[in-house]
């Protein structure tokens, strides 16, 4: 086997926290953590959020945000390439073009940060001797700070 076991942790909503609570007891509260997950500012959401931060109408921000198809994997450069319109009101309004060129270089940064539904990390020994962990408010549910990804390689 190339990658780290794993198993997933196919359960309802309801009854997850039971589980993951199950392993922790069985194989040390230190050693089992749930990896974090990034969202990150998809081409429609980065539209709405610099426009709202740049203190635009709403029917401003909408009409720009509606013309990004709501495809999976919809970058702004593939909108440019699908919808006429956007290449078209980005050359004729400036404030268009300003909106579109800051959220060019915020498109694919982290947005938030959150607990991945299935993922949970079990050390041979104390999580923190293999990654850093991240509370959220509460500081009642610490998750890896590596994603699912990275936590291999840990």
């Amino acid at each position: 086997r190339v990658s780290m076991p794993d198993f997933d942790v196919d359960f309802c909503m309801e009854k997850r926290d039971q589980v993951i609570e199950h392993v922790a007891d069985m194989y040390g509260r230190d050693a089992v953590s749930q990896i974090i997950t990034f969202g990150t500012m998809a081409a429609k959401a980065v539209i709405r959020d610099v426009g709202r931060v740049l203190g635009h109408p709403y029917g401003f921000v909408d009409r720009i945000s509606k013309l990004v198809p709501p495809d999976p994997g919809m970058t702004l450069a593939k909108a440019f390439e699908a919808e006429p319109q956007l290449p078209e009101i980005y050359e004729a309004d400036e404030e268009v073009k300003a909106l579109i060129d800051m959220a060019r270089k915020l498109e694919g940064v982290t947005r938030n940060a959150g607990k991945h539904a299935g993922g949970v990390v079990i050390a041979p020994t104390k999580i923190t001797d293999f990654a850093p962990l991240y509370c959220d408010e509460s500081g009642l549910h610490p998750v890896t700070q590596f994603d699912k990804n990275d936590v291999e390689y840990a």
